[in-house]
């Protein structure tokens, strides 16, 4: 059975209805400040209405990828129980369903071959798409299968180390946004700007399933992203008078449509892109299948579309004072700076207690503020979390320095979110960041050495057994 998707709830979390879903409190839809929203009359709070039918279209298709290759469950009914019933003809258990007795097999997780190896290869060091297609002597459409197929394959592969190995290890998560610009499918000299998310764990850096707001799936025009020639939101948040930035980032918010409706291009963009909150909650259905629900400290970019999205799908943790979520600022370029807390301030609509710390030494600040726990503001207890959004912004950091925006202008969408996918698996198990000794997958436990290349395309590596 499919699982029951609603995100529109109460995101007050003071509220008594907060994260309560199919509350009979809640009017739905209301106009009544000009757009579609969720009324709560117990706070007065009016969320963005996210169309639940939308969202089971872009969630769904993922969701059942992973219950049948990595949870092995009938892609019919959805049923872990079933027996081995033979194999095909190229040699791949094939398994019947006690349940309804459907008879299916998993993907085929065969070794790599050398054009494979030699398209990663080429795209990792910055060759143009259509070069790797002479080179390799393939047509586009037999480049993108083979994407494709490199991708589900090491999804798979890190899914089932993930399950077996850390899935219950992971208790504090980085949540941190950008934005990439690409082309139009199928068409050249125009451009689509692509917003990206991406969460890592926030004591090892390895990246978790990206998201961005691309979706081929066809959906009503609630989802769809409305530029509506309204100039994009920029305030850089790291500039020199950040408090003021933070104050001035509350004001854009106000300015908005509704508070989830962000700007972030002006351009006219195809009808496959989505609206940004969409696919943050997206996103976040996403790790919640991925991880256990112990996540104790979630820190996030300063968007409020993310904290909404945050608060939903940590909802209940965040109710029993089992998990708090923070939006974090800072500048630091180096590790063990010593911070000194030296104000707190109350900013925007809903109050938000700001703590500012400086680097006693004057070398970076620190700015952090607790989005679910303001009766129990502790300022020099929440350093000892760690507050920080360094892992996620080397990721991106490297990721641009490996697709920069030149070549990246010239991808297409469909093509830039494969190899935003695969790249996350090259960086957790062959990149070292600086100031690290090893890679984000030795440090969260699932590689025991530095993979190098032909080594992240070696199928035998990834132990997914259950010992």
């Amino acid at each position: 059975m499919l699982p029951k998707i609603d995100v529109n709830a109460c995101k007050s979390e003071d509220c008594k209805n907060f994260a309560l879903v199919d509350c009979a409190d809640y009017v739905k839809p209301s106009f009544k400040l000009g757009y579609r929203a969720i009324y709560c009359p117990k706070c007065g709070g009016n969320s963005y209405l996210i169309n639940n039918d939308d969202l089971k279209k872009i969630f769904y298709p993922y969701w059942s990828f992973y219950m049948k290759n990595i949870e092995k469950a009938c892609p019919s009914c959805y049923s872990t129980e079933s027996i081995k019933y033979g194999t095909t003809a190229i040699g791949t258990v094939r398994y019947q369903c006690k349940n309804c007795n459907n008879v299916y097999s998993l993907k085929n997780l065969n070794k790599f071959d050398d054009v494979d190896n030699k398209l990663i290869e080429s795209l990792l060091k910055n060759t143009k798409v259509s070069t790797i297609f002479k080179e390799l002597k393939i047509t586009p459409a037999s480049f993108y299968r083979r994407l494709e197929n490199i991708n589900e394959i090491l999804d798979i592969l890190c899914r089932k180390v993930e399950k077996y190995k850390i899935k219950n290890k992971i208790s504090s998560i980085e949540t941190n946004l950008f934005n990439l610009n690409c082309r139009v499918e199928n068409k050249t000299g125009l451009s689509n700007d692509l917003h990206c998310i991406v969460s890592c764990c926030s004591k090892t850096g390895y990246v978790l399933p990206i998201t961005t707001n691309w979706n081929d799936q066809e959906l009503s025009l609630e989802s769809i992203y409305k530029s509506q020639n309204i100039p994009a939101e920029s305030i850089n948040l790291l500039e020199e008078n950040t408090i003021e930035k933070i104050y001035k980032k509350y004001e854009s918010f106000h300015k908005r449509h509704s508070f989830d409706h962000i700007h972030y291009t002006s351009d006219n963009v195809s009808k496959h892109i989505i609206e940004p909150v969409v696919a943050g909650h997206s996103h976040f259905k996403t790790l919640e299948i991925l991880l256990a629900p112990n996540v104790k400290h979630h820190f996030i970019h300063h968007e409020v579309y993310i904290r909404g999205a945050v608060l939903t799908a940590y909802g209940n943790a965040i109710r029993n004072e089992k998990c708090d979520v923070f939006y974090v600022i800072s500048n630091e370029n180096r590790d063990g700076i010593q911070y000194k807390h030296t104000g707190s301030y109350k900013v925007g609509w809903w109050k938000n207690v700001w703590h500012e710390y400086k680097d006693i030494n004057g070398e970076g600040y620190k700015y952090i503020c607790n989005l679910t726990s303001s009766k129990n503001n502790q300022p020099y207890e929440y350093l000892k979390l760690n507050p920080s959004l360094k892992y996620s912004e080397e990721f991106i950091k490297t990721f641009l320095y490996f697709f920069p925006s030149k070549r990246i202008n010239s991808l297409s969408p469909k093509i830039l979110v494969k190899i935003l996918s695969l790249f996350s698996k090259y960086y957790n198990y062959c990149c070292i960041p600086p100031n690290e000794t090893l890679t984000a997958a030795q440090r969260i436990g699932v590689a025991k050495q530095q993979y190098d290349l032909s080594m992240i395309l070696n199928v035998d590596l990834y132990s997914d057994s259950e010992e």
